[in-house]
């Protein structure tokens, strides 16, 4: 398979970005992820009958919205391996998505970043 370099990258990046959002949230469904409170542990102290502080609560309200944000920032990147996944096993993997000519994305591109959807030249008009 052309491709198999590439394949073996986004099967890792898979289960590197799973461990990662399993260790932040849950799977809500499907490939969809949701942030869940930080433990004790993640606060670094034991919050026991002294949670309902108000410092410590706006320190688990921080966590909880850093946890968020970083979750989100995972799962859209989770989505765009599953989504190369799946244009691999359909054979359109390594072809730009925009500008409605289908043309291969350089090899360069997908070296850097394997689930690239674009070519350069859409990457950076959409930026």
């Amino acid at each position: 398979m052309k491709y198999e370099q590439h394949k073996a990258r986004l099967l890792e990046e898979k289960a590197v970005l799973m461990e990662e959002l399993s260790r932040l949230g849950i799977r809500v469904s499907g490939d969809n992820w949701e942030a869940t409170e930080a433990s004790q542990s993640d606060v670094g102290e034991d919050l026991g009958e002294n949670k309902a502080e108000e410092s410590e609560m706006a320190d688990q309200i921080e966590m909880f919205e850093e946890r968020t944000a970083e979750e989100r920032a995972l799962n859209v990147r989770y989505l765009e391996v599953i989504t190369a996944l799946s244009r691999l096993d359909g054979g359109s993997y390594g072809y730009c998505e925009a500008g409605g000519e289908r043309h291969e994305i350089e090899e360069e591109r997908l070296l850097a970043n394997p689930a690239a959807a674009t070519c350069v030249g859409h990457m950076e008009r959409q930026n």
